[in-house]
């Protein structure tokens, strides 16, 4: 990660940090069985003390066969903001190895939890049938206990089938103003859905699907060329 500093009286960003390339915690290239992240986007918590990478990657697929694997999901990388334009690494949050493809993260309004977008993936059918529903959309619940200090607590499944194609820095979820929802949409273009996901931050649960319209006119020129899903 890079650290700017922003000069509100002009608008203007300066260099200021830049980390190490983001390992799992503890480890680097010359681990038995490297493990390098890939983030896609970062998460500043509301009071600017606690820093999340939203890693895509995991450690390796469930059934790698070599004898130093590990089976880790889309990891995040933490850190906490100590003083303007520099960061420090705190203890990664550890997923599921059926984790993987995170895309988004949003805080809460009170920071105490945190959001992200990802995918779940079940045990493949074997023999394959593409008719049968075996991975998932959902949203990993991370409870925020102070700066930098972030762990797993749970998680909120969709019914929406999503691709797993990154789109790099956008952002894909929102809490509504009153802090009792969260809005979930598409963490790709490639294999998108024409669904907006709903999900209670009361009940932990998703909730309903809003559908969205499937085609949409070219705004330039609308009678040459429509996008459709």
């Amino acid at each position: 990660l890079h650290v700017l500093l922003f000069d509100p009286a002009d608008g203007s960003l300066s260099y200021s940090q830049s980390t190490e390339q983001l390992w799992k915690q503890g480890t680097d290239e010359n681990a038995a069985f490297p493990f390098l992240y890939r983030p896609v986007n970062v998460a500043i918590s509301p009071d600017g003390r606690t820093v999340i990478g939203v890693n895509v990657a995991r450690s390796t697929y469930p059934d790698d066969p070599d004898p130093d694997a590990f089976f880790e999901g889309c990891n995040l990388p933490v850190f906490t903001l100590d003083a303007p334009g520099h960061i420090t690494r705190r203890n990664d949050v550890v997923f599921p190895v059926r984790v993987s493809g995170g895309q988004s993260l949003v805080f809460s309004h009170d920071g105490r939890r945190a959001y992200i977008h990802t995918n779940y993936w079940d045990d493949e059918p074997d023999p394959y049938d593409d008719t049968l529903y075996w991975w998932y959309s959902e949203v990993q619940v991370l409870a925020v206990n102070g700066p930098g200090l972030v762990s797993h607590v749970g998680s909120m499944r969709s019914p929406t089938v999503r691709g797993t194609s990154q789109l790099f820095g956008v952002d894909n979820l929102a809490v509504t103003p009153d802090g009792n929802f969260l809005y979930a949409t598409n963490p790709t273009v490639s294999g998108a859905s024409p669904v907006i996901d709903v999900f209670s931050l009361r009940s932990q649960s998703h909730i309903k699907q809003i559908g969205t319209p499937t085609n949409y006119p070219d705004p330039i020129n609308p009678e040459v060329l429509t996008i459709e899903w």
